[in-house]
């Protein structure tokens, strides 16, 4: 009962981290290509450097963590 709980609060941190990225990566497409007016390319190369960054830094706070009380 112990494991499956630990396993089941992992994927909602797993894919509420990766709903975060979902939303930095249009947020940062549109104010890159529609504000700004950048070249798309440069845009999504920038913002796709920044996701896996983010993605990461996620993974590594709140997804991947050591349990205590395994």
């Amino acid at each position: 009962m112990v494991v499956s709980a630990i396993r089941y609060g992992s994927w909602c941190h797993f894919f509420g981290a990766r709903l975060v990225t979902l939303a930095m990566d249009m947020l940062i497409t549109w104010i890159g290509i529609s504000l700004l007016h950048w070249d798309a390319l440069v845009v999504k190369i920038l913002d796709n450097v920044i996701v896996v960054i983010a993605n990461y830094v996620l993974s590594k706070l709140f997804v991947f963590r050591k349990s205590k009380d395994v």
